[in-house]
Formats: C-alpha cells, sequence, structure tokens
C-alpha cells in the first residue's frame, strides 16, 4: 500500500452517517468543493488528466502523476469493495 492510499484511508473511513474525517475535512470551507456525475480521461507520456464533469459541464479539471492515478484506483477499489460488504448493494 502507497503512502497516498494509506493517508487517505486513515482520512476516509467508511461510515453509515456522513460525519467521517473526510466529511469535516470537506465541509471545512477552505478549498474548492466540487460535485461530479461524470468525467474524462487521458493520458500524455507521464501523466494522467481527469476533467470532472457536472450534468455534461466541464468543471474541474487535474493533472496527476500515473503512480498517483495507480494508487488512486486501488483505493477506489477498496471503497467499493468496501460499500457493497457494508450495504450489501452492488454498484454497477
Amino acid at each position: 500500500m502507497s503512502i497516498e492510499e494509506k493517508e487517505f484511508q486513515e482520512l476516509a473511513p467508511l461510515s453509515g452517517v456522513r460525519q467521517d474525517p473526510l466529511s469535516q475535512y470537506l465541509n471545512a470551507g477552505d478549498k474548492p468543493s466540487f460535485y461530479a456525475n461524470g468525467f474524462q480521461a487521458g493520458l500524455t507520456h507521464s501523466d494522467c488528466y481527469l476533467i470532472f464533469n457536472q450534468n455534461k459541464s466541464d468543471k474541474v479539471a487535474i493533472t496527476l502523476p500515473l503512480s498517483t492515478i495507480k494508487s488512486l484506483k486501488n483505493v477506489l477499489s477498496q471503497m467499493e469493495s468496501d460499500y457493497e460488504k457494508q450495504f450489501g448493494i452492488k454498484v454497477l
């Protein structure tokens, strides 16, 4: 597990009530926060870019090194698995 994954997991435990540390962090108001219901992704020779959309309108673009994308993929996969186990709902 990478440092990024460990830090994220410590910050964002799955909880049925959204008063966990991640929610507190996001609601602190000292950083931008966006809701996205879509995304686009692409690659360069050394980075990945993600463009997050809201109702088919581009809202946020970020560029990440490929090693961070791999860590993010692992964290998201674990979050999906944890969610399905906790709530008994298969994410489609």
